[in-house]
């Protein structure tokens, strides 16, 4: 067996990694991109999930690739509305 290293892919959900840990802290202006390009040699892509507007300029220039989603496959990602677990029944607000 050759010395390979496994295919690894991250995923970061990097709006709330930044409004959760970043914005506050030394590192908000941390570039994820070459980040993970250090951290793994691999591809660094952009995954938008915005169905309107624009992703951030700088975002895009230090992508290897941009992908948009499409509606219908983000709205499979969602839960069900209504969705009924052990503590009662959640609808999504009207404005989703």
């Amino acid at each position: 067996m050759g010395n390979k290293s496994p295919k690894t892919n991250v995923y970061i959900d990097v709006f709330n990694l930044y409004f959760g840990a970043l914005k506050e802290s030394r590192h908000k202006w941390l570039n994820l991109a070459e980040f993970c390009r250090k951290l793994l040699p691999r591809k660094v892509g952009v995954i938008n999930p915005q169905l309107h507007g624009h992703p951030s300029k700088p975002l895009i220039q230090n992508a290897t690739f941009f992908r948009q989603l499409r509606a219908s496959i983000l709205a499979s990602c969602q839960f069900p509305s209504p969705l009924t677990d052990a503590t009662g029944t959640f609808h999504k607000p009207p404005s989703w």
